[in-house]
């Protein structure tokens, strides 16, 4: 007989687990828990016994009839193949840990991931029909609270107090005529400049941004387009959207309303100036830009005189200083290379395009002259340094797309690293698909945006084997055809086109249109000499019901035609980032 007394403990093998490095490393599941650890796999007759390891009873209430014992050899190999899978996964837990944190290290050395203080404001924005008005926060029932925010001053300097005023007149510039036309207004354009010159001059010559990033082209003084973007991407305010803003260059010149243009961007740049990224055109220099004699009243300089007299020159004289500091290329998610016109040429020595290295060299004050006025080096000799650079800041807005016929002089010239002279003449050179191509591959991304010519009828066009995006935000009339303004939104893994459709014109109307109609005189005449009401189709940029179509007089407008141009223009057209097209 089996002896009485307590029955000593059953004995089990041990399971092998995971170390406690590896236990630490794995990932959080959802709810908080961590997942379970490895257990060993249940032999198909495990069910048939009880929680005590002996066999249950059956359906019919009898013992079970027990499994023979298994091979001591094949449990053996089973514990040394669990054990030896454990430990391989034990080290793949333990190597992504050490990945996560050396990523981690490297995002914050590198200023990726920044810690930004957020201090409080004692005031709320509040959204009605009529717009957006402010107001002191509110407060639940505590006298610290209220202490507190009685406490808090909304820091707001003179330079912004004008550039919150600015932006409020822009909305309404007929309501304010009178202070457009002033010398007040100018001695806010001067003050507006200053400010901004101050910030850009502390931005690096390239900048990188991170999606969402809507995208401009050219807005060349159209008042009416930029109120098109204003209403439609950032309705409630500059302060309350979000995303950034990327405007590629050329803001003055051709169109009527140059002054009002810059005052407003240079305003909104004031406002959020990390939202707000404004870079350089050819027409933020001062030969083309004070090109009387091409552009008559297109004219920027010619807009300042007529403006405000004898102030107009100096007017523009500290606008220009603002424009000689703005930046001059972007990188958006490290995938997207946007200037105003393209990519640099290589620099002495090297055949691939200059780099984004190059573009960070720069100085950060720099009035950039044509390329004919950039002196060549002696022959046999390489040009110093400070001509280089001159140089590669002088592509970044000079540069032009090669067309399909330089592409083909370009394909015979077996060494040709894919630049050659513009037809444009005075030094400045066009690119083609080899250039973009290695630029592309030399920085590992995927795409080149740029504004400089029309996208001939579309806002938004495809050349390049679909790497090269030009973006037009100016739907003023150019080389005999109308144009749509148009953008891009870059928003994390895609990219989207946003086109100016039959959008009825809010600002600028044509004198004989019937929106205007219940004017006098008098009135019409104030508007016209701001801009607000013109007389014939070779200064018009907006979308009228009642316009005809009349002749446009063609300008310096040299289209970069491509024979696998595509169309990317229509309303919601998109395509994904980090591939082609």
């Amino acid at each position: 007989k089996r002896p009485r007394g307590p029955r000593p403990p059953r004995r089990r093998p041990p399971i092998p687990r995971a170390s406690p490095t590896a236990a630490r490393a794995l990932p959080m599941e959802r709810g908080g828990t961590r997942p379970q650890r490895l257990k060993p796999p249940r032999s198909p007759d495990s069910r048939a016994e009880d929680g005590r390891g002996r066999p249950s009873a059956g359906r019919s209430g009898s013992p079970g009839r027990a499994r023979a014992p298994l091979d001591p050899d094949d449990a053996a190999t089973v514990i040394r193949a669990l054990r030896g899978e454990l430990l391989q996964r034990d080290q793949e837990l333990v190597a992504a840990s050490q990945d996560v944190e050396r990523l981690r290290g490297q995002l914050q050395s590198t200023g990726a991931i920044v810690r930004r203080a957020h201090p409080l404001t004692p005031l709320q924005y509040v959204v009605t029909e009529e717009g957006v008005s402010k107001e002191r926060a509110g407060r639940k029932a505590s006298i610290l609270t209220a202490e507190m925010l009685e406490g808090l001053v909304e820091s707001v300097d003179s330079a912004e107090y004008v550039a919150d005023r600015v932006v409020r007149v822009i909305a309404d510039p007929a309501g304010n005529i009178a202070y457009l036309r002033s010398e007040e207004f100018a001695m806010d354009v001067i003050r507006l400049a200053d400010r901004c010159s101050s910030i850009m001059v502390d931005e690096p010559r390239c900048i990188f941004l991170t999606s969402p990033v809507y995208i401009f082209g050219g807005i060349h003084g159209s008042l009416e387009d930029l109120r098109f973007f204003s209403d439609n991407l950032w309705r409630l305010g500059i302060k309350l959207s979000a995303g950034n803003f990327l405007f590629l260059g050329d803001y003055v010149d051709r169109g009527i309303n140059s002054i009002e243009c810059v005052a407003y961007l240079f305003a909104l740049k004031i406002l959020v100036p990390d939202k707000i990224f404004l870079l350089r055109g050819n027409h933020e220099t001062r030969e083309v830009n004070g090109w009387e004699a091409h552009y008559g009243d297109g004219c920027f300089l010619r807009q300042c005189r007529q403006r405000f007299g004898d102030m107009g020159p100096r007017v523009w004289e500290v606008c220009n200083r603002a424009f000689d500091r703005l930046p001059l290329a972007a990188v958006i998610d490290r995938d997207i290379f946007a200037t105003h016109t393209g990519i640099p040429r290589p620099l002495p020595g090297d055949s691939s395009p200059a780099g984004i290295a190059a573009i960070l060299d720069v100085p950060h004050e720099m009035a950039i002259p044509p390329p004919h006025a950039i002196a060549p080096a002696a022959e046999g000799t390489d040009p110093d340094r400070a001509t280089q650079l001159q140089q590669v800041a002088s592509d970044c807005i000079w540069c032009d797309l090669a067309d399909s016929t330089q592409e083909r002089a370009m394909a015979q010239q077996g060494d040709s690293n894919g630049f050659t002279p513009s037809p444009r003449g005075g030094g400045a050179m066009c690119y083609g698909r080899r250039a973009v191509k290695a630029f592309l591959e030399q920085h590992a991304l995927s795409y080149v945006v740029r504004a400089h010519e029309s996208a001939e009828g579309s806002g938004v066009t495809l050349s390049k084997n679909a790497s090269v995006l030009t973006v037009a935000s100016s739907s003023r009339p150019e080389a005999g055809s109308r144009n749509v303004a148009g953008c891009v939104l870059v928003d994390f893994e895609r990219m989207q086109c946003i086109n100016r459709g039959g959008y009825s014109n809010k600002v600028v109307h044509r004198r004989g249109s019937v929106s205007i109609a219940a004017l006098d005189v008098d009135q019409i005449r104030m508007r016209a000499e701001i801009g607000l009401v013109v007389d014939d189709a070779s200064t018009w940029d907006g979308n009228e019901d009642d316009d005809d179509d009349d002749d446009f007089a063609d300008d310096d407008f040299e289209p970069g035609e491509d024979e696998d141009h595509l169309d990317a223009g229509g309303q919601g057209g998109e395509f994904g980032a980090g591939g082609r097209a």
